[in-house]
């Protein structure tokens, strides 16, 4: 399920408040215009026009495609830092989700800490669903 709020941001140049609409998750089945926006830089993009001040949001982004069954997670590089953020996983390095049976694809996201990243690993995985060996 694709899944957005919209936040209240400040410029960093003319200190205005600006409406920025940040997603949480992406899901490419459901929303396939979504995935072309994210590839064209359009995803948790903070713009101020007066200024022209045009800028990535660094907003964890889950990007989930059903049908090629994988998960890619965008976190921003400074959750590093952040001793809380590691108990979100097992030592193996999968999510601690309740639920879900082990094995299952939606527990073992591939993290990435750069957006492009992001970016060559689903393009990665769309050419080996089309041209792969079963």
């Amino acid at each position: 399920m694709t899944k957005c709020n919209t936040h209240s941001l400040t410029c960093p140049k003319c200190s205005q408040a600006r409406e920025v609409v940040l997603y949480d998750s992406i899901n490419a089945d459901h929303d396939p215009l979504l995935k072309e926006k994210l590839f064209k830089g359009g995803i948790n993009m903070f713009q101020c026009e007066p200024c022209d001040v045009v800028a990535l949001v660094n907003y964890p982004l889950l990007y989930h495609d059903m049908k090629r069954k994988f998960i890619v997670q965008y976190f921003p590089p400074d959750v590093l830092e952040d001793e809380n953020f590691f108990k979100i996983f097992r030592k193996n390095g999968t999510l601690s989700v309740e639920g879900l049976p082990d094995g299952n694809y939606m527990k073992e996201p591939h993290l990435v800490f750069d957006m492009n990243e992001m970016l060559r690993y689903v393009v990665f995985r769309d050419n080996v669903f089309e041209t792969g060996q079963a």
